[in-house]
């Protein structure tokens, strides 16, 4: 069973990515980020679950089965990027993959985005889809999104 560590963020479906991003992240220039679809409206608070799987190799099969039996879904770039941004305390040696990202870009290979943190900054970039996740990797995902209504 992985280590799930839990972290409130806000998501901002109103902006576009260079804003969600807003000069807070480093960007790969290989990232390829125009190759995702960002789905959602409005500004939504979620609570976000990274999974650390503290094994040599983690199959797709086995990520899936862990976030069913903890009611989590694999997060998209906004909530990568949100992550990012907002909980900056968070950031070690290590990777975070969002697996429910929504890749359209060119290519017949699947491509997902990554953090990671470089000489103290945080660098936002995308790799191949892998069909086995190493201990290096953390896996973000969902545990619960609502809508933020502004009441008067």
């Amino acid at each position: 069973m992985p280590n799930i560590s839990s972290h409130q963020v806000i998501v901002d479906y109103g902006i576009a990515l260079d804003q969600m991003i807003g000069g807070r992240l480093e960007i790969d220039p290989d990232a390829q980020l125009d190759g995702f679809f960002i789905k959602g409206q409005d500004r939504v608070s979620a609570v976000l679950s990274l999974a650390h799987f503290h094994l040599e190799q983690v199959t797709m099969h086995d990520i899936k089965h862990c976030f069913k039996m903890n009611d989590i879904k694999p997060a998209g770039l906004e909530h990568l990027i949100a992550l990012g941004v907002q909980c900056r305390d968070l950031m070690g040696n290590f990777s975070i993959v969002a697996l429910g990202a929504d890749w359209r870009g060119l290519g017949v290979v699947g491509r997902v985005p990554r953090l990671t943190q470089l000489k103290k900054k945080r660098v936002l970039g995308s790799m191949y889809d892998q069909v086995y996740w190493s201990k290096d990797y953390f896996i973000l995902g969902v545990h619960k999104q609502e809508p933020i209504t502004d009441k008067a």
